[in-house]
């Protein structure tokens, strides 16, 4: 047996070595968690500049609620308000983007965001909404609501991004929208912005 093993040993290292060698189990999924946590960031950044709800109410924020559980995927479901040219313009992150959010998943808990936040499991989620948005209001004031991200979507080279965002904070109060984002040098940047809805 030990004559067998023995002449591949340095074939094995070499080719541990090889830059073309895979890479170690699990690092791709490590990429993947960072360039998803920094997209969230970029986002989060985006809506709410100044401590401020870029939307809707216009609240101030001082703790932004996220909820654990991802957003669903709605871009079948928003097709009759689509703008393709907003998807078509990365078409493998929107492919992507439908993979990751085709089973439901969970965001990182070890989210790193330019404002205050809070990640409410389900349980804890259920709780807040026990007495309706009172309730919520009174367990979390000047929250501004709750939010939900979806999983990201990424193309090919990690360069597009495509996540879904929705905004909670009344009855009829709401909305959800897509943002496109890019990477440059000084990192993740939203290119562009569509509503899908509003109430």
């Amino acid at each position: 047996m030990k004559r067998v093993l023995t002449p591949l040993a340095p074939l094995l290292l070499i080719a541990a070595l090889s830059p073309h060698a895979r890479p170690a189990a699990g690092q791709g999924v490590a990429d993947r968690a960072a360039e998803e946590s920094a997209v969230y960031a970029a986002a989060i950044a985006k809506l709410f500049a100044g401590n401020k709800v870029a939307f809707d109410t216009q609240d101030p924020v001082e703790l932004l609620v996220i909820k654990e559980r991802a957003a669903k995927d709605f871009t079948r479901r928003h097709e009759d308000v689509w703008d393709r040219k907003f998807f078509d313009e990365s078409p493998e992150a929107l492919s992507d983007f439908r993979e990751q959010n085709r089973e439901p998943g969970t965001i990182n808990k070890s989210l790193r965001l330019p404002i205050k936040h809070l990640l409410l499991g389900e349980a804890d989620f259920e709780l807040a909404m026990r007495d309706g948005w009172e309730g919520f209001f009174k367990r979390h004031p000047k929250s501004g609501g709750w939010v939900a991200l979806s999983r990201v979507g990424f193309n090919r080279e990690m360069t597009q991004a495509l996540v879904y965002f929705e905004h909670g904070c009344g009855g009829l109060c709401g909305s959800g929208i897509y943002l496109l984002l890019e990477k440059g040098e000084a990192g993740w940047k939203v290119a562009k912005v569509l509503r899908a809805w509003i109430s």
